[in-house]
């Protein structure tokens, strides 16, 4: 994907994917987002970087309990 919006959200959706699979969450992210849209540094859009974050909070929330 080299720097890309698609790769971005490409390795939010994996990490998601193998916590839901694994019940193993990321202790943290790192994710660069913004609203705002540059050719030069293309980042996930906030809104799906948002979501993401919140869908592995939910995964550690409920492997913690």
């Amino acid at each position: 994907f080299g720097k890309s919006v698609e790769g971005q959200i490409a390795c939010m959706e994996h990490t998601i994917e193998i916590a839901e699979r694994t019940g193993k969450a990321p202790a943290g992210i790192f994710a660069e987002a913004s609203s705002a849209i540059s050719p030069t540094d293309p980042v996930m859009p906030f809104d799906e970087a948002l979501e993401g974050a919140l869908a592995l909070a939910k995964i550690k929330q409920s492997v913690t309990v």
